[in-house]
């Protein structure tokens, strides 16, 4: 079961989550965020760390914040060895029920266009509702164009 956490429990993981991460994400885009700023970010009001782990070692994390009855996805990945197995669903499935059961009109997200996940949100009925120009850039200098997902939540 994934349920999500706060305060001191959130924040114990913080060293693993950062690490999860710089193997998570490709590199040529920066997106991965530092240990610094994932303590910072739980310790804003609304924000959730969702853990998934297998004999107690971490294989993905979800961080989300919610002001009033709109959570946004900030962060969702899963270990290079762990993909395929549905743990993105399971954990992107926990923030569905969390957001249904405190009554939570909408979940937002925003992504780089190219970014292969687009097709993972859609099937999980996240739709595009709108686009930043030039919003990302690769360490390249290259920009990518910013897409806002949103899904609707029926209880």
């Amino acid at each position: 079961m994934i349920a999500p956490q706060t305060g001191p429990d959130a924040l114990s993981h913080c060293g693993a989550v950062a690490a999860l991460m710089q193997t998570a994400f490709p590199p040529d885009f920066g997106e991965a965020w530092t240990e610094g700023q994932l303590r910072g970010a739980l310790m804003s009001p609304g924000t959730l760390l969702y853990l998934a782990q297998i004999d107690n070692s971490l294989i993905g994390f979800a961080l989300t914040r919610t002001v009033l009855d709109e959570t946004e996805l900030l962060l969702i990945a899963v270990a290079p060895d762990s993909r395929g197995q549905s743990i993105g669903s399971q954990l992107l499935l926990a923030i569905v029920d969390h957001c249904q059961s405190h009554h939570i009109a909408n979940i937002f997200l925003e992504m780089r266009e190219n970014n292969d996940a687009r097709h993972f949100y859609q099937h999980h009925h996240f739709v595009i509702i709108g686009q930043r120009p030039g919003y990302y850039r690769g360490q390249d200098g290259q920009k990518f164009d910013a897409l806002t997902f949103s899904r609707s939540i029926t209880s």
